[in-house]
């Protein structure tokens, strides 16, 4: 590959000798340059990046002076790339995104790197420097952590839904029958009602409705609570 400027100048990693042999009667001429091909960071410092300008470079984390201190390469200026607008990234490691909500405070979500790998980005049609691709993944909810998990298959819901209409007196009769006991009080808004399960340090809260319920509980005891909450409910899919 060859340009004007000689520094551009490339020569390929494959043996020319066999490569140009076809060509050798045809009127075509082949040119045999060797080059040095190695490419050092004064070079991408000093000459490629100011020509280049990128709005954003995107690089892995050991050529930026923030990656671990504890690399051999950590602080050595020479495997270090010199330029304002870098975004270091982390190969198999976890990236985080925000969620946009108009209803909710904005939330983060990690997604796992195998995730990241299936990307295929397309162009936006308004404006082509934007990339847009979708994404398929199992989102773990828990404890307030979102996570993305890569779908290697595809599987049905993970649990049944369920509808219908709940009342404080048919959550309390559904712990009864796991001899457990609760008490209710107003939620703070004055619509909602709590039944909170002191022996467990568990609370359920249900909408004014009756039509939605959340349960707060330690790990251990909310498959229990969830399944009394739906032992009233009728079971869709």
């Amino acid at each position: 590959m060859f340009s004007i400027r000689f520094r551009c100048c490339l020569d390929p990693d494959y043996p020319l000798n066999e490569v140009y042999a076809p060509y050798e009667d045809l009127a075509i001429r082949a040119f045999y340059y060797p080059i040095e091909t190695r490419l050092d960071f004064a070079q991408v410092n000093s000459t490629l990046l100011p020509e280049l300008r990128p709005k954003n470079l995107i690089i892995p984390e050991q050529y930026s002076m923030a990656h671990n201190s504890k690399s051999p390469t950590h602080n050595r200026i020479e495997f270090v790339v010199q330029y304002n607008a870098t975004t270091p990234m982390k190969y198999d490691e976890q990236m985080s995104i925000s969620l946009p909500s108009k209803k909710m405070r904005k939330r983060k979500i990690k997604i796992y790197p195998d995730v990241i790998k299936r990307l295929e980005l397309r162009g936006h049609y308004a404006n082509p420097e934007i990339g847009i691709a979708s994404l398929t993944g199992f989102l773990c909810a828990y404890d307030g952590a979102y996570e993305l998990f890569p779908a290697k298959k595809k599987v049905g819901a993970l649990r049944p839904k369920y509808a219908g209409q709940l009342t404080t007196d048919t959550i309390l009769k559904a712990l009864q029958k796991r001899n457990l006991s609760g008490r209710v009080v107003t939620h703070p808004d004055g619509e909602r009602k709590i039944v909170k399960i002191d022996s467990i340090n568990s609370a359920i809260t249900l909408d004014a409705d009756g039509m939605s319920t959340n349960i707060q509980s330690p790990k251990e005891h909310r498959m229990m609570l969830l399944d009394a909450v739906t032992s009233y409910l009728q079971a869709l899919c």
